[in-house]
């Protein structure tokens, strides 16, 4: 349960930061961005925090669509190393 609180709090930040990114209209900013909150969740193998973020970045108003296709071509590189088949079909 800390671990996800520690991760909630890692990726806390860096949402301001894209949000802040993404209405100045950066696209390669907001890309990056988006692939390091990915990446967080990755790294911390928190498989329904990482679907929690796609959604939640997925739903923004005013997303780019460049951070939006970023963030599918990233997700698909976690599917292979998913535990099970529950977790692969997660983000679809």
């Amino acid at each position: 349960m800390e671990a996800q609180h520690n991760l909630k709090a890692e990726t806390e930040a860096p949402l301001n930061v894209e949000k802040q990114i993404r209405l100045t209209g950066d696209v390669s900013g907001t890309k990056n961005n988006v692939i390091d909150i990915l990446q967080l969740c990755f790294e911390a193998r928190a498989w329904k925090t990482l679907n929690d973020q796609i959604a939640l970045l997925w739903k923004r108003r005013d997303q780019l669509k460049q951070a939006v296709t970023a963030m599918v071509q990233q997700t698909m590189l976690y599917i292979d190393q998913t535990p099970d088949i529950e977790t692969k079909i997660g983000p679809i």
